[in-house]
């Protein structure tokens, strides 16, 4: 989906966001992050190196996009 089009006021779930699925939005959930708005100031690149410590493995960095 086109981020344009998103209305922020039906974000139920992550995976309502642009380019979020069920795989990356369990990852998220490994992050402490359950809804949309907690990563409103959040660093993307502090996110992957959270990640990777978590999981113990080098993420692919796509993730970072």
């Amino acid at each position: 989906m086109n981020p344009s089009k998103v209305d922020r006021n039906r974000l139920n779930q992550l995976t309502d966001l642009p380019n979020i699925g069920p795989a990356l939005a369990k990852d998220l959930q490994l992050l402490g992050i359950t809804e949309a708005k907690q990563l409103i100031g959040c660093s993307p690149y502090e996110l992957y190196l959270a990640l990777c410590d978590i999981t113990g493995v080098r993420q692919d960095p796509c993730v970072l996009c």
